[in-house]
Protein backbone atom coordinates (compact mmCIF):
# COMPACT_ATOMS: atom_id res chain seq x y z
CA UNK A 1 0.00 0.00 0.00
CA UNK A 2 1.40 3.18 -0.90
CA UNK A 3 1.30 6.19 1.32
CA UNK A 4 1.07 9.92 0.60
CA UNK A 5 4.14 11.40 0.19
CA UNK A 6 3.14 14.05 3.23
CA UNK A 7 3.27 11.07 5.30
CA UNK A 8 7.06 10.21 4.49
CA UNK A 9 8.51 13.50 3.30
CA UNK A 10 8.45 16.54 5.79
CA UNK A 11 7.08 19.92 3.52
CA UNK A 12 10.14 21.32 3.16
CA UNK A 13 11.64 18.71 1.59
CA UNK A 14 8.45 17.93 -1.03
CA UNK A 15 8.38 21.77 -1.73
CA UNK A 16 12.31 21.85 -2.64
CA UNK A 17 11.34 18.48 -4.62
CA UNK A 18 8.54 20.04 -6.33
CA UNK A 19 10.67 23.07 -7.11
CA UNK A 20 13.20 20.55 -8.37
CA UNK A 21 11.23 19.03 -11.12
CA UNK A 22 9.80 22.03 -12.38
CA UNK A 23 13.47 23.11 -13.39
CA UNK A 24 13.26 19.37 -14.89
CA UNK A 25 10.19 19.45 -16.41
CA UNK A 26 11.25 21.07 -19.99
CA UNK A 27 13.82 18.28 -20.47
CA UNK A 28 11.78 15.70 -19.32
CA UNK A 29 9.28 16.36 -21.86
CA UNK A 30 12.29 16.82 -24.63
CA UNK A 31 13.42 13.56 -23.75
CA UNK A 32 10.09 11.59 -23.58
CA UNK A 33 9.29 13.63 -26.79
CA UNK A 34 12.54 12.11 -28.70
CA UNK A 35 11.22 8.51 -29.92
CA UNK A 36 8.49 10.59 -31.35
CA UNK A 37 10.54 12.82 -33.01
CA UNK A 38 12.69 10.34 -34.81
CA UNK A 39 9.62 8.33 -35.54
CA UNK A 40 8.10 11.52 -37.52
CA UNK A 41 11.59 12.29 -39.36
CA UNK A 42 11.72 8.59 -40.29
CA UNK A 43 8.38 8.33 -41.51
CA UNK A 44 9.26 11.76 -43.72
CA UNK A 45 11.89 9.89 -45.15
CA UNK A 46 10.55 7.18 -46.29
CA UNK A 47 7.38 9.32 -47.68
CA UNK A 48 9.90 11.31 -49.85
CA UNK A 49 12.25 8.02 -50.72
CA UNK A 50 7.93 6.78 -51.92
CA UNK A 51 7.96 10.47 -53.67
CA UNK A 52 10.25 9.76 -55.80
CA UNK A 53 10.50 6.33 -56.52
CA UNK A 54 6.90 6.68 -58.10
CA UNK A 55 8.32 9.81 -59.82
CA UNK A 56 10.97 8.75 -61.57
CA UNK A 57 9.84 4.67 -62.30
CA UNK A 58 5.86 5.37 -62.80
CA UNK A 59 5.27 2.39 -60.00
CA UNK A 60 5.14 2.11 -56.33
CA UNK A 61 8.66 0.88 -54.34
CA UNK A 62 8.78 -2.89 -53.07
CA UNK A 63 8.65 -3.16 -49.60
CA UNK A 64 11.89 -4.56 -49.47
CA UNK A 65 13.74 -2.67 -51.96
CA UNK A 66 17.30 -2.22 -50.50
CA UNK A 67 17.27 2.07 -50.85
CA UNK A 68 14.05 1.55 -49.34
CA UNK A 69 14.98 -0.45 -46.35
CA UNK A 70 17.91 1.67 -46.01
CA UNK A 71 16.05 4.63 -45.84
CA UNK A 72 13.89 3.52 -42.59
CA UNK A 73 17.44 2.78 -41.04
CA UNK A 74 17.97 5.77 -41.44
CA UNK A 75 19.45 7.36 -44.62
CA UNK A 76 18.22 10.52 -46.25
CA UNK A 77 15.27 9.98 -48.83
CA UNK A 78 16.76 12.51 -50.61
CA UNK A 79 20.29 11.03 -50.59
CA UNK A 80 18.34 7.51 -51.32
CA UNK A 81 16.67 9.10 -54.14
CA UNK A 82 19.44 10.52 -56.02
CA UNK A 83 21.33 6.85 -55.80
CA UNK A 84 18.48 5.74 -57.76
CA UNK A 85 18.41 8.28 -60.31
CA UNK A 86 22.21 7.70 -60.74
CA UNK A 87 21.19 3.95 -61.41
CA UNK A 88 20.70 5.67 -65.11
CA UNK A 89 24.08 7.27 -65.49
CA UNK A 90 24.99 7.24 -69.05
CA UNK A 91 28.21 4.95 -69.93
CA UNK A 92 29.14 4.18 -73.25
CA UNK A 93 25.80 2.88 -74.46
CA UNK A 94 24.36 1.65 -71.79
CA UNK A 95 23.64 3.05 -68.47
CA UNK A 96 25.31 2.72 -64.86
CA UNK A 97 23.97 -0.24 -63.60
CA UNK A 98 22.84 -2.80 -66.25
CA UNK A 99 19.00 -3.43 -65.07
CA UNK A 100 15.64 -3.12 -65.75
CA UNK A 101 14.79 -0.54 -63.20
CA UNK A 102 18.00 1.76 -64.81
CA UNK A 103 16.18 1.42 -67.88
CA UNK A 104 12.98 2.07 -66.23
CA UNK A 105 14.07 5.28 -64.85
CA UNK A 106 16.09 6.21 -67.70
CA UNK A 107 12.86 6.36 -70.02
CA UNK A 108 11.11 8.20 -67.75
CA UNK A 109 13.27 10.80 -67.27
CA UNK A 110 13.23 10.98 -70.85
CA UNK A 111 9.61 11.20 -70.83
CA UNK A 112 9.75 13.84 -68.13
CA UNK A 113 11.86 15.86 -70.57
CA UNK A 114 9.81 15.42 -73.44
CA UNK A 115 6.79 17.12 -71.57
CA UNK A 116 9.45 20.58 -71.26
CA UNK A 117 8.24 21.17 -75.08
CA UNK A 118 5.22 23.07 -75.86
CA UNK A 119 4.79 20.46 -78.94
CA UNK A 120 5.17 16.86 -77.24
CA UNK A 121 5.39 14.93 -80.99
CA UNK A 122 6.80 16.86 -83.31
CA UNK A 123 6.72 14.64 -86.24
CA UNK A 124 3.39 13.89 -85.79
CA UNK A 125 2.24 15.12 -88.90
CA UNK A 126 5.74 13.50 -91.06
CA UNK A 127 4.78 10.38 -93.24
CA UNK A 128 7.58 8.38 -92.94
CA UNK A 129 10.01 10.51 -90.91
CA UNK A 130 10.03 9.24 -88.15
CA UNK A 131 11.04 5.58 -88.87
CA UNK A 132 14.87 8.00 -88.88
CA UNK A 133 14.56 10.46 -86.68
CA UNK A 134 13.37 10.17 -83.28
CA UNK A 135 10.82 12.78 -81.73
CA UNK A 136 11.98 12.82 -78.43
CA UNK A 137 15.90 13.75 -80.41
CA UNK A 138 15.65 16.99 -78.54
CA UNK A 139 14.76 15.96 -75.18
CA UNK A 140 17.53 13.90 -75.34
CA UNK A 141 19.51 16.50 -74.77
CA UNK A 142 18.17 17.29 -71.60
CA UNK A 143 18.61 13.93 -70.74
CA UNK A 144 22.43 13.85 -71.13
CA UNK A 145 23.09 16.98 -69.29
CA UNK A 146 21.22 15.56 -66.16
CA UNK A 147 22.91 11.54 -66.70
CA UNK A 148 26.10 12.20 -68.99
CA UNK A 149 29.65 12.44 -67.76
CA UNK A 150 31.27 15.84 -66.78
CA UNK A 151 27.85 17.91 -68.57
CA UNK A 152 26.99 21.67 -67.28
CA UNK A 153 23.30 22.94 -68.21
CA UNK A 154 24.31 25.36 -70.72
CA UNK A 155 25.52 22.29 -72.83
CA UNK A 156 21.76 21.71 -73.33
CA UNK A 157 21.39 24.19 -76.15
CA UNK A 158 25.21 25.09 -76.99
CA UNK A 159 26.77 21.50 -77.97
CA UNK A 160 27.92 20.74 -81.53
CA UNK A 161 26.81 17.38 -81.67
CA UNK A 162 23.60 15.12 -81.15
CA UNK A 163 22.05 11.64 -80.33
CA UNK A 164 20.08 8.92 -81.35
CA UNK A 165 18.63 6.44 -79.13
CA UNK A 166 19.90 3.20 -78.19
CA UNK A 167 17.02 0.73 -77.46
CA UNK A 168 16.57 -3.11 -75.48
CA UNK A 169 14.74 -3.75 -78.66
CA UNK A 170 15.97 -3.63 -82.67
CA UNK A 171 12.15 -4.57 -83.77
CA UNK A 172 11.48 -2.26 -86.62
CA UNK A 173 8.10 -0.42 -88.06
CA UNK A 174 6.53 -2.09 -90.12
CA UNK A 175 7.26 -0.05 -92.97
CA UNK A 176 10.88 0.24 -92.15
CA UNK A 177 11.42 -3.54 -92.42
CA UNK A 178 12.97 -2.85 -96.09
CA UNK A 179 14.93 0.17 -96.18
CA UNK A 180 15.88 -0.34 -100.00
CA UNK A 181 11.85 0.92 -100.32
CA UNK A 182 13.13 4.29 -99.89
CA UNK A 183 15.28 4.23 -102.92
CA UNK A 184 12.90 1.53 -105.09
CA UNK A 185 10.75 4.66 -105.30
CA UNK A 186 13.11 6.16 -107.75
CA UNK A 187 15.16 3.56 -109.13
CA UNK A 188 14.73 4.14 -112.81
CA UNK A 189 13.74 0.59 -114.09
CA UNK A 190 10.13 0.00 -114.60
CA UNK A 191 9.11 -1.46 -112.27
CA UNK A 192 7.97 0.63 -109.14
CA UNK A 193 6.63 -0.78 -105.44
CA UNK A 194 2.94 -0.25 -105.25
CA UNK A 195 1.91 -0.27 -101.65
CA UNK A 196 -1.71 -1.45 -102.04
CA UNK A 197 -0.58 -4.66 -103.85
CA UNK A 198 2.62 -4.98 -101.46
CA UNK A 199 4.63 -5.90 -104.50
CA UNK A 200 6.78 -4.58 -107.76
CA UNK A 201 4.73 -3.51 -110.80
CA UNK A 202 5.38 -2.17 -114.17
CA UNK A 203 5.57 2.00 -114.43
CA UNK A 204 6.79 4.39 -116.81
CA UNK A 205 10.03 5.99 -116.03
CA UNK A 206 9.55 9.17 -113.90
CA UNK A 207 12.94 10.50 -115.55
CA UNK A 208 12.10 13.42 -117.65
CA UNK A 209 14.22 15.97 -119.45
CA UNK A 210 13.46 19.69 -118.45
CA UNK A 211 10.80 20.81 -120.39
CA UNK A 212 11.77 22.86 -123.50
CA UNK A 213 15.28 21.89 -123.49
CA UNK A 214 17.27 24.23 -125.62
CA UNK A 215 14.58 27.26 -125.31
CA UNK A 216 16.07 30.69 -125.10
CA UNK A 217 13.12 31.68 -123.22
CA UNK A 218 13.89 31.97 -118.86
CA UNK A 219 12.98 28.88 -117.40
CA UNK A 220 10.24 30.11 -114.89
CA UNK A 221 8.30 31.46 -118.44
CA UNK A 222 8.61 27.91 -119.14
CA UNK A 223 6.68 26.89 -116.31
CA UNK A 224 3.01 27.31 -115.34
CA UNK A 225 2.11 29.94 -112.97
CA UNK A 226 1.48 27.60 -109.38
CA UNK A 227 5.32 26.03 -109.89
CA UNK A 228 6.20 25.80 -106.24
CA UNK A 229 3.31 27.26 -105.00
CA UNK A 230 4.00 30.44 -105.82
CA UNK A 231 1.28 31.71 -108.27
CA UNK A 232 1.84 35.24 -109.41
CA UNK A 233 5.73 35.28 -109.60
CA UNK A 234 5.93 34.50 -113.50
CA UNK A 235 3.39 37.40 -114.03
CA UNK A 236 5.78 39.88 -112.15
CA UNK A 237 8.59 38.10 -114.21
CA UNK A 238 10.57 37.40 -111.67
CA UNK A 239 12.05 33.95 -110.77
CA UNK A 240 11.44 31.99 -107.00
CA UNK A 241 14.37 31.57 -105.22
CA UNK A 242 14.68 28.07 -105.55
CA UNK A 243 15.05 28.13 -108.86
CA UNK A 244 17.30 31.87 -108.88
CA UNK A 245 20.15 30.09 -107.05
CA UNK A 246 21.05 28.57 -110.26
CA UNK A 247 18.44 28.38 -112.75
CA UNK A 248 20.37 27.07 -115.68
CA UNK A 249 21.32 23.86 -114.48
CA UNK A 250 18.95 22.93 -111.46
CA UNK A 251 15.35 21.67 -111.49
CA UNK A 252 15.06 19.01 -108.66
CA UNK A 253 12.77 16.08 -107.20
CA UNK A 254 13.39 17.96 -104.13
CA UNK A 255 12.65 21.42 -105.11
CA UNK A 256 9.71 20.19 -106.95
CA UNK A 257 7.35 18.87 -104.23
CA UNK A 258 4.89 20.43 -105.99
CA UNK A 259 5.16 19.32 -109.04
CA UNK A 260 4.18 15.19 -110.46
CA UNK A 261 7.53 14.40 -112.13
CA UNK A 262 11.42 14.76 -111.76
CA UNK A 263 12.70 17.14 -114.39
CA UNK A 264 16.44 16.85 -115.56
CA UNK A 265 18.52 19.05 -117.77
CA UNK A 266 20.19 17.11 -120.15
CA UNK A 267 23.08 15.71 -118.50
CA UNK A 268 20.81 15.29 -114.96
CA UNK A 269 18.25 13.18 -117.46
CA UNK A 270 20.77 11.00 -118.89
CA UNK A 271 22.38 10.18 -115.46
CA UNK A 272 18.41 9.17 -114.22
CA UNK A 273 18.41 6.93 -116.99
CA UNK A 274 21.13 5.21 -116.26
CA UNK A 275 19.95 4.74 -113.05
CA UNK A 276 22.09 7.62 -110.88
CA UNK A 277 19.13 9.03 -109.20
CA UNK A 278 19.21 11.76 -105.84
CA UNK A 279 17.97 8.73 -103.65
CA UNK A 280 21.56 5.82 -105.33
CA UNK A 281 22.76 4.46 -102.50
CA UNK A 282 20.41 5.71 -100.07
CA UNK A 283 19.57 3.04 -97.26
CA UNK A 284 19.05 5.20 -94.15
CA UNK A 285 19.76 3.54 -90.36
CA UNK A 286 16.65 2.78 -88.92
CA UNK A 287 15.78 4.37 -85.36
CA UNK A 288 15.50 1.41 -82.85
CA UNK A 289 12.67 0.87 -81.14
CA UNK A 290 11.57 -0.95 -77.99
CA UNK A 291 12.93 0.13 -74.00
CA UNK A 292 15.54 3.25 -74.30
CA UNK A 293 18.85 1.70 -72.81
CA UNK A 294 20.90 4.86 -73.89
CA UNK A 295 22.34 6.99 -75.82
CA UNK A 296 24.50 7.62 -78.62
CA UNK A 297 26.27 10.56 -80.43
CA UNK A 298 24.89 10.31 -84.56
CA UNK A 299 28.41 9.68 -86.58
CA UNK A 300 27.81 10.56 -90.09
CA UNK A 301 27.04 7.29 -92.26
CA UNK A 302 26.98 7.46 -96.26
CA UNK A 303 23.79 5.28 -96.26
CA UNK A 304 21.76 8.42 -94.59
CA UNK A 305 23.06 10.70 -97.47
CA UNK A 306 21.01 12.15 -100.42
CA UNK A 307 22.48 13.82 -103.49
CA UNK A 308 21.91 17.17 -104.04
CA UNK A 309 20.97 17.52 -107.94
CA UNK A 310 21.60 21.08 -107.40
CA UNK A 311 25.42 21.32 -106.50
CA UNK A 312 26.06 17.16 -106.86
CA UNK A 313 26.78 17.78 -103.02
CA UNK A 314 25.55 14.72 -100.34
CA UNK A 315 22.66 16.10 -97.54
CA UNK A 316 23.18 14.25 -94.54
CA UNK A 317 19.30 14.07 -93.40
CA UNK A 318 20.47 13.50 -89.78
CA UNK A 319 22.65 16.02 -89.52
CA UNK A 320 22.29 18.33 -86.88
CA UNK A 321 22.53 22.21 -86.99
CA UNK A 322 24.15 22.81 -83.82
CA UNK A 323 23.03 24.21 -80.49
CA UNK A 324 22.43 21.02 -78.95
CA UNK A 325 18.37 20.77 -78.45
CA UNK A 326 17.23 23.58 -80.63
CA UNK A 327 19.18 22.64 -83.69
CA UNK A 328 18.00 19.08 -83.30
CA UNK A 329 16.15 18.00 -86.44
CA UNK A 330 13.08 17.23 -85.11
CA UNK A 331 12.96 20.53 -82.95
CA UNK A 332 13.03 21.76 -86.03
CA UNK A 333 10.78 20.04 -88.00
CA UNK A 334 7.82 20.09 -85.43
CA UNK A 335 8.35 24.14 -84.76
CA UNK A 336 9.25 25.54 -87.76
CA UNK A 337 6.40 25.80 -89.34
CA UNK A 338 7.12 27.45 -92.45
CA UNK A 339 9.71 24.91 -94.00
CA UNK A 340 10.67 26.89 -97.08
CA UNK A 341 12.51 29.74 -97.81
CA UNK A 342 12.24 33.23 -95.94
CA UNK A 343 11.95 36.00 -97.82
CA UNK A 344 12.28 38.16 -94.14
CA UNK A 345 8.56 39.73 -93.43
CA UNK A 346 5.24 37.03 -94.20
CA UNK A 347 7.51 33.88 -94.92
CA UNK A 348 10.06 33.86 -91.79
CA UNK A 349 10.42 31.09 -88.88
CA UNK A 350 8.93 32.40 -86.38
CA UNK A 351 7.18 29.78 -84.56
CA UNK A 352 10.50 27.81 -84.05
CA UNK A 353 11.55 31.39 -82.64
CA UNK A 354 8.31 31.51 -80.48
CA UNK A 355 8.85 28.46 -79.04
CA UNK A 356 12.42 28.29 -78.66
CA UNK A 357 11.77 31.82 -76.35
CA UNK A 358 8.95 29.84 -74.12
CA UNK A 359 10.93 26.52 -74.03
CA UNK A 360 13.98 27.40 -72.95
CA UNK A 361 13.70 31.08 -71.47
CA UNK A 362 10.14 30.85 -69.78
CA UNK A 363 8.74 34.24 -71.81
CA UNK A 364 5.74 34.16 -73.17
CA UNK A 365 4.53 36.32 -75.94
CA UNK A 366 4.13 38.92 -75.79
CA UNK A 367 7.68 39.44 -73.96
CA UNK A 368 8.38 43.19 -75.00
CA UNK A 369 6.61 46.49 -73.64
CA UNK A 370 4.53 48.73 -76.26
CA UNK A 371 7.39 51.14 -75.31
CA UNK A 372 10.57 48.92 -76.61
CA UNK A 373 9.26 48.82 -79.94
CA UNK A 374 7.85 51.88 -80.75
CA UNK A 375 11.59 53.20 -79.82
CA UNK A 376 12.62 56.86 -79.01
CA UNK A 377 10.12 58.86 -80.22
CA UNK A 378 12.79 61.81 -81.54
CA UNK A 379 14.00 59.42 -83.60
CA UNK A 380 11.16 57.65 -85.73
CA UNK A 381 14.25 55.32 -87.17
CA UNK A 382 14.21 53.32 -84.05
CA UNK A 383 10.54 52.54 -84.32
CA UNK A 384 10.00 48.34 -85.01
CA UNK A 385 6.15 49.55 -86.18
CA UNK A 386 5.69 50.53 -89.72
CA UNK A 387 2.61 52.35 -90.24
CA UNK A 388 2.80 52.35 -94.00
CA UNK A 389 3.63 48.47 -94.55
CA UNK A 390 1.24 46.05 -96.63
CA UNK A 391 1.72 43.68 -94.03
CA UNK A 392 -0.95 44.31 -91.45
CA UNK A 393 1.00 43.30 -88.36
CA UNK A 394 3.93 45.49 -88.70
CA UNK A 395 1.62 48.28 -88.83
CA UNK A 396 0.06 47.89 -85.02
CA UNK A 397 1.90 47.97 -81.97
CA UNK A 398 0.60 45.62 -80.13
CA UNK A 399 1.31 43.13 -82.62
CA UNK A 400 4.77 43.86 -83.11
CA UNK A 401 5.22 43.25 -79.39
CA UNK A 402 5.26 39.60 -80.34
CA UNK A 403 6.56 39.64 -83.96
CA UNK A 404 9.78 42.00 -82.67
CA UNK A 405 10.22 39.12 -80.28
CA UNK A 406 9.82 35.35 -82.28
CA UNK A 407 10.33 36.58 -86.34
CA UNK A 408 13.91 38.17 -85.89
CA UNK A 409 14.87 34.88 -83.77
CA UNK A 410 13.88 32.67 -87.05
CA UNK A 411 16.81 35.22 -88.74
CA UNK A 412 19.35 32.92 -87.18
CA UNK A 413 17.74 29.57 -89.09
CA UNK A 414 17.44 31.52 -92.34
CA UNK A 415 19.97 29.61 -94.27
CA UNK A 416 18.07 26.10 -93.37
CA UNK A 417 15.34 24.58 -95.27
CA UNK A 418 13.08 21.80 -95.43
CA UNK A 419 13.37 19.16 -97.64
CA UNK A 420 11.41 15.65 -99.38
CA UNK A 421 12.85 13.10 -100.59
CA UNK A 422 10.21 12.34 -102.97
CA UNK A 423 8.11 14.56 -105.11
CA UNK A 424 4.64 15.25 -104.07
CA UNK A 425 3.49 12.21 -106.16
CA UNK A 426 4.57 9.68 -103.90
CA UNK A 427 5.08 12.33 -100.68
CA UNK A 428 3.09 10.07 -98.07
CA UNK A 429 6.31 7.35 -98.53
CA UNK A 430 8.91 10.30 -98.49
CA UNK A 431 11.22 11.50 -95.95
CA UNK A 432 11.80 15.20 -94.70
CA UNK A 433 14.45 16.49 -93.43
CA UNK A 434 16.87 19.91 -92.73
CA UNK A 435 19.29 21.18 -94.57
CA UNK A 436 21.60 23.79 -94.61
CA UNK A 437 22.10 26.05 -97.69
CA UNK A 438 25.06 28.72 -98.67
CA UNK A 439 24.78 32.35 -97.46
CA UNK A 440 26.95 35.11 -98.47
CA UNK A 441 26.99 39.13 -98.08
CA UNK A 442 28.27 41.21 -95.57
CA UNK A 443 26.94 41.39 -91.94
CA UNK A 444 24.84 44.08 -92.08
CA UNK A 445 22.54 44.05 -88.95
CA UNK A 446 19.59 43.31 -90.97
CA UNK A 447 17.62 40.53 -89.21
CA UNK A 448 14.51 41.23 -91.05
CA UNK A 449 13.61 42.57 -94.58
CA UNK A 450 13.52 46.46 -94.13
CA UNK A 451 10.84 46.46 -97.12
CA UNK A 452 7.67 44.04 -96.91
CA UNK A 453 9.77 41.37 -98.58
CA UNK A 454 13.33 40.92 -99.21
CA UNK A 455 13.89 38.06 -102.13
CA UNK A 456 17.72 37.90 -101.25
CA UNK A 457 16.92 37.63 -97.52
CA UNK A 458 17.46 33.58 -97.26
CA UNK A 459 20.67 33.94 -99.47
CA UNK A 460 22.24 36.92 -96.93
CA UNK A 461 23.97 35.95 -93.45
CA UNK A 462 21.69 34.15 -90.78
CA UNK A 463 21.60 37.58 -88.61
CA UNK A 464 19.25 37.31 -86.05
CA UNK A 465 17.79 39.13 -82.95
CA UNK A 466 17.34 37.78 -78.99
CA UNK A 467 15.01 40.78 -77.80
CA UNK A 468 12.81 39.99 -74.97
CA UNK A 469 12.12 41.31 -71.25
CA UNK A 470 13.63 38.97 -68.59
CA UNK A 471 11.41 38.11 -65.44
CA UNK A 472 13.12 40.80 -63.05
CA UNK A 473 11.92 43.69 -66.37
CA UNK A 474 15.89 43.18 -67.91
CA UNK A 475 15.32 43.91 -72.00
CA UNK A 476 17.75 41.75 -73.55
CA UNK A 477 18.56 42.71 -76.94
CA UNK A 478 21.52 40.77 -78.32
CA UNK A 479 22.67 40.40 -82.17
CA UNK A 480 23.53 37.03 -83.09
CA UNK A 481 24.74 35.32 -86.57
CA UNK A 482 23.90 31.63 -87.14
CA UNK A 483 22.20 28.90 -84.75
CA UNK A 484 24.89 28.52 -82.68
CA UNK A 485 25.71 31.58 -82.09
CA UNK A 486 22.26 32.43 -80.75
CA UNK A 487 22.32 29.04 -78.22
CA UNK A 488 26.04 30.46 -76.83
CA UNK A 489 23.95 33.88 -76.19
CA UNK A 490 21.03 32.77 -74.59
CA UNK A 491 22.78 30.46 -72.37
CA UNK A 492 24.52 34.42 -70.97
CA UNK A 493 21.13 34.97 -69.75
CA UNK A 494 19.96 34.14 -66.06
CA UNK A 495 16.33 33.63 -67.28
CA UNK A 496 17.75 30.42 -69.35
CA UNK A 497 18.65 28.78 -65.83
CA UNK A 498 15.78 29.96 -64.06
CA UNK A 499 13.66 28.65 -66.62
CA UNK A 500 15.11 25.49 -66.00
CA UNK A 501 14.45 25.51 -62.00
CA UNK A 502 11.18 26.27 -63.47
CA UNK A 503 10.71 23.50 -64.91
CA UNK A 504 12.16 21.00 -62.91
CA UNK A 505 10.38 22.95 -60.05
CA UNK A 506 7.35 21.90 -61.54
CA UNK A 507 7.80 18.58 -62.86
CA UNK A 508 9.08 18.05 -59.00
CA UNK A 509 6.54 19.44 -56.74
CA UNK A 510 3.75 19.96 -59.66
CA UNK A 511 3.73 23.98 -58.41
CA UNK A 512 3.79 25.92 -62.42
CA UNK A 513 5.62 29.35 -60.96
CA UNK A 514 4.45 32.08 -63.17
CA UNK A 515 7.72 34.86 -64.03
CA UNK A 516 5.70 37.91 -65.22
CA UNK A 517 8.15 40.64 -66.41
CA UNK A 518 8.25 42.39 -63.15
CA UNK A 519 8.18 46.01 -64.17
CA UNK A 520 5.63 45.30 -66.21
CA UNK A 521 2.00 47.30 -65.09
CA UNK A 522 -0.46 45.29 -67.39
CA UNK A 523 1.33 42.30 -65.88
CA UNK A 524 -0.93 40.04 -63.62
CA UNK A 525 0.41 40.27 -59.97
CA UNK A 526 1.59 37.61 -57.96
CA UNK A 527 -0.47 36.85 -55.33
CA UNK A 528 1.51 36.10 -51.77
CA UNK A 529 1.65 32.41 -51.97
CA UNK A 530 3.22 32.64 -55.77
CA UNK A 531 5.68 35.00 -54.51
CA UNK A 532 7.21 32.41 -52.18
CA UNK A 533 7.83 29.86 -54.98
CA UNK A 534 8.59 32.53 -57.14
CA UNK A 535 11.66 33.53 -54.74
CA UNK A 536 12.58 29.59 -54.31
CA UNK A 537 12.84 29.27 -58.17
CA UNK A 538 14.90 32.56 -59.03
CA UNK A 539 16.95 31.19 -55.79
CA UNK A 540 17.38 27.84 -57.74
CA UNK A 541 18.07 29.57 -60.96
CA UNK A 542 20.84 31.45 -60.24
CA UNK A 543 22.59 28.80 -57.98
CA UNK A 544 22.01 26.58 -61.34
CA UNK A 545 23.83 29.05 -63.61
CA UNK A 546 26.80 29.14 -60.85
CA UNK A 547 26.89 25.90 -60.59
CA UNK A 548 25.70 24.24 -63.66
CA UNK A 549 24.58 20.80 -62.23
CA UNK A 550 21.18 19.58 -62.99
CA UNK A 551 21.66 16.88 -59.96
CA UNK A 552 22.44 19.44 -57.51
CA UNK A 553 19.46 21.25 -58.27
CA UNK A 554 17.30 18.20 -58.45
CA UNK A 555 18.48 17.21 -55.08
CA UNK A 556 17.85 20.55 -53.62
CA UNK A 557 14.19 20.37 -54.48
CA UNK A 558 13.99 17.18 -53.66
CA UNK A 559 15.09 18.00 -49.89
CA UNK A 560 12.68 20.55 -49.26
CA UNK A 561 9.22 20.50 -48.42
CA UNK A 562 7.64 21.54 -51.03
CA UNK A 563 8.10 18.50 -52.54
CA UNK A 564 6.28 16.80 -49.87
CA UNK A 565 3.46 18.35 -50.34
CA UNK A 566 2.59 17.45 -53.40
CA UNK A 567 0.57 20.64 -55.06
CA UNK A 568 -1.22 20.08 -58.14
CA UNK A 569 -0.83 16.52 -58.33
Amino acid sequence: MLLPLGEILPASEIAALKFILSLMKPYLLLLLACPLISFASTDEEVHRFHRCYQLFTSEPSALNHPLLVAVKKGKSGTEACMELIEKANLVDRGTQEDSAEARKILGRINELHNSWFIIKDPLSEQSHTSDVHDKSEHAFHLTYTLLGPDQKFKDTITRNYSFRPVRKSSRLQPYAKNARLFTELYDATDMQFDFAANEQVPRSIRCRPLPGYGDSRPIAEQLPNTWFGFPGYIDKGEIPFRMAENPDTFLTYVQGRHMDHLYFTEDMYQQCMDGVTPLSGFEPEIIQRGVLQGLEVKVPNSKNFVRDMQSGAPNDILQHMGAGAIGTQTYLLGNAGDLGFSEGALHVKRRWGKNVIDDFMCRELPALRTTDVLGDRINPDTSEVAPSSKISFRKGVTCMSCHMTMDPMGGAVRDLIGMNTASSIVAMNSLTYIRRHQTSGPISGQYLAKLDADGNYSRRPPEGLIFFRGHNGTLHRKEVLGLQDLGEKLVTIDDYYICGAKKYYKLLTGVDVRLPDAGNLTSVPLNPQEKIHHQKVVSLGLQLKNHQNVKSLIKSIIASPEFLRIEGR
